[in-house]
């Protein structure tokens, strides 16, 4: 991929060390992009395997966390609907903090 890049005058871009760990976090948190790009995009950056597999599997772990509650709650008990939906509440406003405080910081 870098022969076929620079062929075409690209460059992959260079993380700093001490950005790694946090630019691996949001990348992966944010849904949008399908797994296997985010999967191939963060090997071609050169994220060592060891954040690489560990916000992964934590980010991954996390996003399908309200899906597992909440098909538990449907099949099991209603209130458990009212539970996640608080959980969630609460996810976003704490996400959204953190997205102040970081670009406020920056």
């Amino acid at each position: 991929i870098s022969t076929l890049l620079s062929r075409m005058n690209y460059q992959i871009p260079q993380i700093k060390e001490s950005r790694r760990l946090i630019f691996s976090i949001i990348f992966m948190a944010l849904p949008g992009l399908p797994y296997t790009i985010k999967n191939f995009s963060l090997a071609i950056l050169n994220i060592p395997f060891s954040i690489y597999f560990t916000v992964g599997l934590v980010c991954n772990f996390l996003l399908a966390l309200p899906f597992i509650g909440l098909g538990y709650a449907l099949l099991k008990d209603k209130s458990f609907v009212l539970l996640f939906i608080a959980i969630l509440a609460v996810g976003y406003v704490l996400a959204f903090q953190l997205k102040r405080k970081f670009t406020d910081e920056a």
